[in-house]
């Protein structure tokens, strides 16, 4: 409907009715407001100084909706016919009201101008497209300021905005004034996001829109925003900002900005919330960052952790604690994170925000002995690594799997020893318990200062394996059924080692080469039970310093060092095998049932200390030549295989002092004998060997080394 004096407006008694069905023809509105149909009201209230009561007072009185007529209730979507005519408000004009008055009367486009109910502003009607009423409205407040510097209440937006009734008896009508066309440019659509305000920033941002000529105010709508966004978070302080934002525009008038920021301050932004957000939305076009990347990730972390389910404190506690940020920075931005409904892990990449998640929401640590990943202490096997990868995907929808295992499988995910951290859990009390273990062996092998020393070197080597060395000492507990050796060596370490603990007879090839790496002890109960491929085998993993594995969820091989330290079992006693001597394997022989009440009083906890505290001392697991000597005297023939090559030597050949004839004979004429006599092939090395273990001396004569012996008949 286009605008005309017949058009119909709703009318209410007080300001707290919004419900009236009642009407009235414009023209008879401000005829009233001319004729003095409300003069005592409206008199009474302009004398009133006191701000409170007037608006008190004013409530009572009654007012219209100049832009037409509503339904059921008085709000913008229930208006069931526009008017054509749209109400501007011009306020606090003071002194200024009648020659503000005079210029409006002689513009084309205005309609009507009256006085206000409280003596102190302008009411300003113009006719309008019905269609386009807020494209009218920033049209005239653009136009007015413009051509006249005059700045509007922009709460004449809305379309059911009241207006009161009035007292001007030298109102004006204009009844050929124009419909007003002029309207701005469609507005560039901006995505205005929640922010995170930090003053220290604000103040960088501002200051680089300025040094940068960064105009955010050619637009009024803008311009006005700003204002509007300014006065909302900072009041009056805020108008040092409009000013400098301001300044980047030729149009810059103090006074203008003045009465613009004095009008955000008294009508805020008219219903609709207008922050700063605006003027951080200006900076972003321009290329300024608005956030330090402190501030960056706590909102992101706030934003992906508040979606998983955590609080304002947990997520506090998470970022002091993982990204070394102090609650006291953190907090602010943390509430503001928190409140917002906005998303903002969108300013950090997947990535980041990712390990953040993880960090943050997980106990993730590799442990540098099994080269696993664990969880709170626990191995993530398969089912936890997918349930962990679905949780991450319900926040991160673009993460996919294989992005996903290359931030839980690199250095994001820190690296821990557990054998080192076990170290540090507590200090030796003082008390001798490697003593009191070397008692609990019933064994009558060498003395018992012997068996206690040899003790305590395999216990240190234990305690050097776990700081990186190698322990090259095999401790072997032969004899007596029944006695308790097995039990000795599955009880010995500490519950907080015992996952480091395994048992194996070392004949499985790659899988003992990886308990040789992931455990700390591994024990064979059957110790005896080895041919000769099994000998060799042990020999080299005994002897091997490293070995080439593939890791744990790895595809390649790496080289990883030994840590096991052997030790063992056996009902037989036969166990060494090395003709040219033992400096490896402790052997004692079980003489009864060990002392398990001494055993299970000890604190096997204080019992590792105190090898850690011999360690720290000097000591480590090397024999010396008086140990080596005193372990061959103690072990002497007692233990030892006899080699195939041995027993047909003491079969065939004995020792010169006990018969004659005798000859000598070189290790190759002995050979040559023997397999002649058994149809075997002998080994000249181990026949040397054994027969020097066996005791026959070798001489040189005839320009030739070899060894007097006799050939028995």
């Amino acid at each position: 409907m286009a605008a005309s004096t017949t058009s119909i407006i709703s009318i209410y008694k007080n300001i707290h009715d919004a419900t009236s069905q009642d009407t009235i023809p414009i023209d008879m509105f401000l005829h009233g407001i001319q004729s003095g149909k409300w003069q005592d009201l409206v008199l009474k209230i302009r004398c009133i100084t006191d701000k409170e009561i007037r608006r008190a007072e004013k409530s009572k009185c009654p007012y219209v909706t100049v832009s037409g007529i509503f339904g059921e209730k008085r709000s913008k979507e229930s208006m069931k016919l526009h008017s054509g005519f749209i109400s501007m408000d011009i306020d606090n004009l003071g002194n200024e009201l009648e020659g503000v008055k005079n210029l409006l009367t002689a513009d084309p486009y205005v309609y009507c101008c009256f006085v206000s109910i409280s003596g102190t502003g302008l009411c300003v009607l113009f006719k309008i497209d019905t269609e386009k009423h807020s494209e009218s409205f920033d049209g005239i407040a653009d136009y007015l300021i413009k051509k006249y510097q005059i700045i509007i209440d922009p709460s004449g937006r809305d379309n059911c905005r009241p207006r009161f009734v009035s007292f001007d008896p030298f109102l004006y009508i204009n009844d050929k004034s124009l419909l007003f066309k002029k309207y701005l440019p469609k507005p560039k659509a901006k995505k205005i996001t929640s922010t995170i305000f930090v003053k220290t920033e604000f103040d960088s941002v501002v200051n680089e829109m300025v040094k940068s000529s960064v105009s955010c105010v050619e637009d009024y709508r803008d311009w006005r925003d700003i204002a509007f966004g300014l006065a909302d978070q900072f009041g009056e302080a805020g108008r040092q900002y409009f000013h400098q934002l301001s300044s980047c525009s030729a149009k810059y008038e103090t006074s203008m900005c003045d009465k613009q920021y004095t009008h955000a301050l008294r009508h805020k932004s008219g219903g609709s919330k207008i922050t700063i957000a605006t003027i951080y939305w200006h900076a972003k076009q321009a290329g300024i960052n608005v956030y330090t990347e402190k501030t960056k990730r706590i909102a992101a972390v706030t934003s992906t952790q508040k979606k998983a389910g955590l609080n304002a404190a947990q997520i506090a506690d998470n970022l002091e604690k993982f990204e070394g940020i102090t609650k006291q920075d953190a907090d602010d931005i943390i509430r503001q994170a928190f409140a917002a409904n906005h998303n903002f892990s969108g300013s950090e990449s997947l990535v980041e925000n990712l390990r953040s998640y993880l960090r943050c929401t997980y106990q993730l640590r590799r442990n540098v002995i099994t080269r696993k990943i664990e969880n709170s202490g626990n191995i993530i096997d398969e089912i936890e690594l997918n349930t962990m990868y679905l949780d991450c995907k319900i926040l991160f929808d673009e993460l996919n799997f294989d992005m996903f295992c290359k931030v839980l499988f690199s250095k994001n995910t820190p690296d821990y020893n557990p054998l080192l951290e076990f170290l540090q859990t507590d200090i030796w009390d003082g008390h001798c318990r490697i003593e009191q273990l070397a008692k609990c062996i019933n064994s009558n092998t060498g003395t018992e200062v012997w068996r206690e020393r040899m003790l305590m070197k395999w216990l240190v080597g234990i305690i050097h394996s776990m700081q990186g060395g190698k322990n090259e000492l095999n401790f072997i507990i032969v004899g007596g059924k029944n006695t308790g050796k097995t039990e000795f060596f599955r009880r010995l370490l500490p519950s907080a080692l015992h996952p480091y603990f395994a048992e194996s007879q070392l004949n499985r090839g790659k899988d003992d080469e990886i308990l040789m790496c992931e455990k700390l002890v591994v024990f064979n109960d059957e110790y005896g039970g080895k041919n000769k491929m099994d000998e060799r085998n042990e020999k080299r993993l005994m002897a091997s310093d490293e070995f080439s594995l593939r890791e744990p969820y790895g595809k390649a091989n790496v080289t990883l060092k030994r840590l096991a330290n052997l030790c063992g079992s056996c009902n037989g006693l036969d166990v060494l095998d090395d003709a040219t001597g033992n400096r490896r394997i402790i052997v004692m022989e079980a003489a009864g049932r060990f002392n398990y009440e001494l055993y299970n009083e000890l604190d096997k906890q204080q019992l590792f200390f105190e090898a850690y505290e011999l360690w720290k001392e000097g000591e480590r697991p090397i024999l010396k030549d008086e140990d080596i000597e005193e372990m061959e005297a103690s072990t002497e023939g007692q233990y030892s295989k006899v080699s195939f090559e041995g027993e047909m030597i003491m079969q065939f050949m004995e020792s010169p002092e006990k018969t004659n004839p005798w000859d000598f004979m070189t290790t190759t004429q002995i050979k040559t004998y023997l397999e002649t006599q058994t149809k075997d092939k002998i080994n000249l090395n181990k026949l040397g060997a054994q027969l020097r273990k066996l005791g026959y001396k070798r001489s040189n004569q005839k320009k030739m080394y070899g060894y007097d012996i006799a050939i028995k008949k």
